[in-house]
Parts: C-alpha cells; sequence; structure tokens
C-alpha cells in the first residue's frame, strides 16, 4: 500500500525544525533557490545539497568528481553542489521546506528518510522505483531505510558498518585470536591492556554517535531499541561499566568521537576499536607499517553490527524530478560506483556490487561486507524520532560510566524519555 501522507502545515514544519517566528526570518539568508531545470535531463540545472564537505574537502571531492563526471556524459545539465555542515543539516532542510526554498535533491542521512517524508521534504518516489525495478538489488537493511508507511522515498547512496579492527602485532604477543564473543572481548581487552595501552576503544562521546558502540553491544543481547531497560540493556551497559574499571578501556570514551579512537588505534595505543569502514584507506595511508586486520563483530545471543549509511532523497520543492531522479540513478549504476565508492572509503548498498571481487577479494572490504548483512538500522516511527532516542541513550552512558547513576537506574531514566517520546 503507498503512504497516503499528508504534507506538514508551514507552521508544523518550523515547530519540527525547532525554530519559532524569529528563526523562520532567516530563511532569505541560509535558504538556497530550488533547482531552475525544465523538460527533463536536457539543459536541466540541479542542485544537491550534502554535509560531505566541500569540494576542495578529500570527501566532497569525490562527490564532485562524481558530478562532473555526470555532466561531462550529460551535456547541457548543470548539477550545483551545495554543502552544508552535518549539525545544520536537518535543521536547515526542515527550514527550507516551510520556507518554501528546497534544493532539487539532498543526500540524507539513512536514518532520517521516514523524518523528511513525515514532514512533507521528501517525495514519494514508489511508481519510479517500480518502472526502475532495481529495489532488489540491494541489501535488505539498505532499502528498507528508504521506505516510510509503505511508501519508497529515497534511493540508496552508500553503506557502511561496523566491524572489529584489531592489532596483530598485539594479539600475537599474548597468543590471542579476535574474539568470537562479547564476553571473550571483556576478557581480552583486560588482558591486552598496560601502561598507556588500552585493550578496546570506542566512542562514547555525548550526542548520537557516542550511542552507535553500545547499541551495537545491545543488539547482540538480543535488544530492542524502544525498550532499553530490558536484560539486554542491563548486560549491555554493565560490560561498558566494566571495561572501563578494570582498566581495559578509559574513562575518556566519554569524550571520544570516532577519530579519536582512530587516532589512538594509529598510534598502537589501543589493541582492538570499534569503527566504520570510513578509515580503511586513510590507515592504510597514514599508517603503513601498523600491522592490523579487521574481524567479524563478536556474538552475545545474535551477530549484530550497526548500518552507517545516506540516502537521496528529491525534494517537495524539486523543479525537474525527472532530471533529479535521472541523477540518481546514474548514481547508483555499478560502474558509477566502482569508482565512486574506494574514493569515499565506503561500501556498496547493492549486494549484487558487493559480489564484485573489488570487495568480495579483498582482505579488509570482504570482512566489511560480509557484515553488511547483519547492520541494523532503525524503522518506521523509530527512525523519525533515532536522533532523540540515541540522544537519550548515550545520556544513560554517560551516567552509568561515570558513576552518577547505577546501570539500571540509569537504564531507566532513558526508558522514561523513550517511552515519552514514542507516545508523543
Amino acid at each position: 500500500m503507498k503512504s497516503t501522507l499528508t504534507p506538514l502545515s508551514r507552521r508544523d514544519l518550523l515547530r519540527y525544525a525547532g525554530i519559532g517566528g524569529a528563526g523562520a526570518a532567516i530563511f532569505g539568508i541560509t535558504g538556497c533557490g530550488p533547482g531552475s531545470g525544465g523538460g527533463g535531463s536536457n539543459g536541466a540545472a540541479i542542485e544537491i545539497w550534502d554535509y560531505y564537505g566541500p569540494p576542495d574537502s578529500i570527501y566532497g571531492r569525490a562527490l564532485q568528481d562524481l558530478y562532473e563526471r555526470y555532466m561531462k556524459a550529460n551535456n547541457g545539465v548543470k548539477v550545483d553542489k551545495r554543502f552544508v555542515t552535518f549539525g545544520e543539516f536537518n535543521r536547515l532542510l526542515l527550514q527550507s521546506g516551510a520556507g518554501g526554498d528546497l534544493p532539487d535533491i539532498a543526500l540524507v542521512n539513512a536514518f532520517d528518510t521516514g523524518k523528511f517524508a513525515k514532514a512533507g521534504v521528501a517525495q514519494e518516489l514508489t511508481s519510479k522505483v517500480e518502472e526502475w525495478g532495481k529495489s532488489g538489488k540491494y541489501f535488505e537493511t539498505s532499502w528498507g531505510s528508504t521506505m516510510y508507511e509503505d511508501g519508497n522515498y529515497a534511493l540508496p547512496h552508500v553503506a557502511d558498518c561496523y566491524v572489529l579492527w584489531y592489532n596483530v602485532d598485539h594479539f600475537k604477543e599474548a597468543g590471542l585470536e579476535p574474539p568470537k564473543t562479547w564476553k571473550e572481548l571483556g576478557t581480552m581487552a583486560e588482558q591486552l591492556s598496560t601502561g598507556d595501552r588500552i585493550g578496546f576503544a570506542f566512542s562514547a562521546v555525548e550526542g548520537v554517535q557516542g550511542a552507535t558502540a553500545w547499541i551495537i553491544r545491545f543488539l547482540a543481547a538480543g535488544g530492542d531499541i524502544t525498550k532499553v531497560d530490558s536484560p539486554a540493556g542491563e548486560a549491555a551497559l554493565q560490560q561498558w561499566v566494566d571495561l572501563v574499571e578494570s582498566g581495559a578501556t578509559s574513562a575518556s570514551v566519554l569524550e571520544w568521537i570516532e577519530e579519536d579512537t582512530y587516532n589512538r588505534f594509529k598510534a598502537g595505543k589501543a589493541s582492538m576499536m570499534l569503527q566504520s569502514a570510513s578509515y580503511v584507506n586513510v590507515l592504510k595511508e597514514e599508517a603503513p607499517d601498523l600491522n592490523w586486520k579487521v574481524a567479524l563483530l563478536p556474538k552475545d545471543k545474535q551477530r549484530a553490527s550497526f548500518l552507517s549509511a545516506e540516502n537521496l532523497i528529491i525534494t517537495s520543492g524539486s523543479d525537474d524530478v525527472d532530471a533529479s531522479w535521472d541523477l540518481m540513478t546514474y548514481m547508483q549504476q555499478p560502474e558509477v560506483l566502482k569508482k565512486y565508492l574506494p574514493e569515499r572509503n565506503k561500501l556498496p548498498a547493492r549486494k549484487d556490487l558487493a559480489r564484485d571481487p573489488l570487495w568480495s577479494e579483498d582482505p579488509i572490504w570482504s570482512v566489511f561486507v560480509e557484515q553488511l548483512a547483519t547492520a541494523w538500522a532503525p524503522e518506521g516511527e523509530v527512525a523519525v524520532n533515532s536522533n532523540e532516542i540515541f540522544t537519550y541513550i548515550q545520556e544513560a552512558i554517560q551516567l552509568a560510566i561515570s558513576g552518577s547513576a547505577p546501570v539500571r537506574g540509569a537504564l531507566k531514566q532513558t526508558q522514561q524519555k523513550i517511552d515519552e517520546l514514542m507516545a508523543a
């Protein structure tokens, strides 16, 4: 059944974006006009927003190069890339929806697709997707992130997930192999910790990013993200507390972003880290002598990972839907992705492409591809509210690790906030 979603009013959009009357006045300053294309891809002008970085940055450059290849192959088409910082992206897109000042395409966090669909910012693409006929070529979780209320509102752009990175020399010295279970990981992390070296590094910083590692551990214990005050929640949060108390990791994880965990691992000051594919080629370049590998994440009741991905939406303000759709489908062609994804340091959301030797026969990338099949992503109203839920979870982690509240008490506080959010 297709969605019967009714777009929100301008007032609702302003409230959803978290701004009031004074904030609405900034549209003329921060907004950017919609694309001025007309009549399909020939001669079209397509405006697209992303948070990857300006064209002269490493990831912004990869995206700009992709657009330039498209423009070269489609003479007369103009693709205008606009960079918006990640922290401002959702707010500005929702504001622009209320002000009628949207781009043609937005490259969004996959989990936020439902948020923009619900707000009326993303156009429903179900009929175009059905005519395109390629939805079955994608990993189930990646494709699921493009859906809201049985309608399709996006195409996947890239995929990523988390695996266990480990220092081969540290493991050899200790006579260890990568852990198969989370219990083994805790024991090994304690064994591998010595001096200023910790056994296991992860991010638990304030906000959404700091919840990711814990959610992976929680899901492995069989957890349901809306029911954190549970045996699975206690098992996951208690292990985080135990890791800090035993010295297997540092209490500073509450301040570490993922780049901090990467830097410790790169310097040989962490034997293991929980990390996505974002740093694979970076680490090869920055630490060519470091002896490291990756392994599938440990199991508890199940093996779980966390999808890190972006989708492409056509906004309700697009002047040329056909031209926008043409660009989006071009960006998902296998030969285009085989050039772009290595530059972007990401995985294909297409499972047929993941079988290509470029990924399937590489000792590092093949582990990520295998783990991607078990990567989790929120759906439905959980996805719409995921930023808030993840923030509440990180608050529980902070309370428990800092000793401000016992594990059960921290989870109870978080559960109450999640229940109130989902009931609203």
